[in-house]
């Protein structure tokens, strides 16, 4: 009997759908729901909708999604994929405080977490004297020596491959950028951030990071940035502080860095009811703080498509009640990235 052939066997195109959300405090909470595998009691936060974030990560069909705002050291995350993701796995990592006595890390502990469908994705393997080994995410200053002490929380860092062919993998640098307060200082302060994380990180995982394989890595970055990439949204736009814009190409050295998805993705802090009108693509939104920046030649050198856009939860799974998604799941929508890859 003739073995049937995946995409990556014969050569096709493959699309794997990468997302990112800001979840907003993601957490336990003093309220124990169950006994977990039965060995300890795992409590998690009695206000959000574990079922319900689940089920948008699956309808929306993401192979990985990268998570901001966790805390707790991912306990919330541990009962959700047992109960709501069967065949997913997740890492949560939490940084080191910032050695920049005004970054300090804030007192809840905030950390970040990957999780991935298993069928698609695994943690992929550098080549070593025994053997292979998996490369575990990590906090990205465990991995590059850098001082990493400009950020209030230094990025999260995670290398993935196909579970089926395909001898490639991606490198994801998740990052959540400083907020402080809305003042030129604190603005200035979250730029620092952006260029220390597109012009020293980026090189650093995309072309000196070796792991013995010679295989292709495409990195891509992927959060919050708290910065807004510029688009012109008629009224919208008096909302949004013109001090908060960055460029959609920023050139370092050789690499032409993109950073894309320039809807909003943040919700506002009130709704009115002319916000929810259907020709309103702004209605009850605020500003476009989540975004995906990658090398766009390399993408184009290997032939690879993709897609940048936000997902309109509000509308598409709470029919336009904000006030409902807030606080059953964030104050964030998520955003996605299709790469259509040639395998």
């Amino acid at each position: 009997m003739l073995k049937k052939l995946t995409h990556e066997e014969r050569g096709e195109r493959v699309k794997y759908k990468i997302g990112s959300i800001n979840l907003k405090n993601l957490s336990k909470s003093t309220i124990t729901k169950r006994d977990f595998a039965g060995i300890c009691p795992i409590v998690v936060e009695e206000d959000k909708d574990f079922e319900k974030i689940a089920d948008i990560i699956r309808s929306e069909e993401f192979d990985i999604v990268a998570l901001q705002e966790i805390l707790s050291e991912g306990y919330a995350l541990e009962y959700m994929i047992k109960f709501y993701l069967p065949g997913w796995d997740f890492r949560c990592e939490i940084p080191s405080d910032s050695t920049d006595p005004q970054k300090a890390r804030d007192n809840r502990g905030e950390g970040y977490a990957f999780l991935w469908n298993t069928k698609r994705l695994k943690l992929a393997s550098s080549l070593v004297k025994d053997g292979k080994k998996i490369f575990e995410p990590r906090i990205v200053d465990k991995e590059i020596h850098l001082d990493c002490g400009i950020f209030a929380r230094c990025p999260m860092y995670a290398r993935f491959e196909p579970v089926n062919g395909g001898f490639f993998e991606f490198r994801l640098i998740n990052i959540h950028i400083h907020f402080g307060k809305n003042t030129n200082t604190e603005i200035e302060r979250r730029k620092e951030e952006y260029d220390f994380l597109l012009e020293k990180i980026y090189p650093r995982i995309s072309m000196e990071r070796k792991y013995g394989n010679n295989r292709e890595a495409y990195t891509i970055v992927l959060g919050d940035y708290n910065l807004n990439l510029y688009k012109y949204r008629g009224e919208a736009e008096k909302r949004i502080n013109k001090n908060t814009y960055i460029s959609a190409m920023k050139q370092v050295g050789m690499q032409k860095l993109i950073t894309i998805q320039d809807e909003l993705t943040t919700l506002k802090s009130r709704t009115t009811d002319e916000l929810s009108a259907d020709d309103n693509p702004s209605r009850g939104y605020s500003q476009n703080y989540d975004h995906f920046s990658f090398d766009l030649d390399r993408f184009e050198k290997d032939g690879i498509k993709y897609n940048g856009k936000r997902i309109d939860a509000v509308r598409k799974y709470y029919n336009d009640d904000f006030e409902m998604y807030r606080m059953e799941i964030s104050d964030h929508i998520p955003i996605s990235l299709e790469v259509i890859m040639n395998e």
